[in-house]
């Protein structure tokens, strides 16, 4: 058979599921023998093998359960990830011709493709597991996170340029219930993909690693933007002025950069501050 073998509707919704497709045997029109072997009867086949030929099109229609927000790809494979409106997670490993639900008892907050190891991907959960793959979604396994995610809408994963091991996760504490005095976020970082955590700081915004691609310092130093005042509820309105501080030996020796900023990128080799003006002719 050549091109795109259909596959019957309802089939393939599952990991693991088969399907009845064509066992590459006809018997030849006008043929009258009976009896023996039928190989032209259908066979099983692994749903993940039903995928077309290079450069010929194909369509394949899957009712997902909710509307699709968020789509990912690993970019060395065929895999694809997609997250829907329900904060269910599926995967297809054959650019989207089937489809499988990943980790259906678990609620999924967001999907983190790692910016710079094309084979890894995080899925963050709304407790402290954190499922990832090292391989485009062929296997999943978990680590375990110091604290709760936060709920800030600030990026809980940030990844390091040239140590794929490296993660900065920015979690929370105090936050469960609406009315605490207290709630904030805390942030953390590890050199063995989430076996071993260490905290950073508390109170913070960002916290990220200072080397960039194309920005050559430090592999060690962490950038933060930490609030001055360490008390309260980071949901607070109250003003507190944010710093933005550099610390060498995975913030062991920091440094205070700016005394109030509004916030910070990287740019190629380079690192852009918004300062806030303290005076009225800057």
């Amino acid at each position: 058979m050549k091109g795109l073998e259909p596959i019957p509707a309802g089939q393939c919704s599952k990991p693991g599921q088969q399907y009845k497709g064509s066992s590459g045997y006809r018997k030849i029109p006008g043929d009258t023998c009976t009896g023996g072997i039928r190989k032209d009867d259908p066979i099983l086949k692994d749903c993940a093998l039903a995928q077309p030929d290079n450069g010929e099109p194909s369509h394949q229609t899957h009712d997902f359960t909710s509307a699709i927000s968020q789509h990912y790809y690993f970019p060395e494979s065929t895999t694809m990830l997609i997250q829907l409106e329900d904060n269910t997670v599926w995967q297809s490993s054959n650019e989207g011709f089937s489809w499988v639900e990943l980790l259906p008892d678990n609620k999924i907050l967001s999907i983190s493709m790692h910016a710079f190891a094309n084979d890894r991907a995080y899925l963050v959960t709304d407790s402290r597991r954190v499922y990832y793959t090292t391989d485009s979604g062929q296997s999943w396994n978990y680590i375990n996170t110091p604290a709760d995610p936060n709920p800030f809408g600030i990026a809980m994963l940030d990844f390091h340029p040239t140590r794929g091991d490296w993660l900065i996760y920015t979690g929370s504490s105090d936050c469960k219930d609406s009315l605490s005095t207290k709630c904030r976020a805390v942030a953390y970082y590890t050199t063995d993909n989430g076996r071993r955590w260490n905290k950073i700081d508390e109170y913070v915004r960002q916290c990220s690693w200072a080397r960039d691609e194309r920005l050559k310092v430090d592999e060690k130093e962490i950038i933060c933007e930490s609030y001055r005042d360490k008390q309260g509820s980071q949901r607070s309105a109250d003003y507190n002025p944010m710093q933005l501080i550099a610390g060498k030996n995975f913030y062991g020796q920091k440094t205070t950069l700016f005394d109030s900023v509004v916030g910070f990128a990287t740019f190629s080799e380079f690192m852009i501050v918004a300062e806030v003006s303290t005076t009225a002719d800057r």
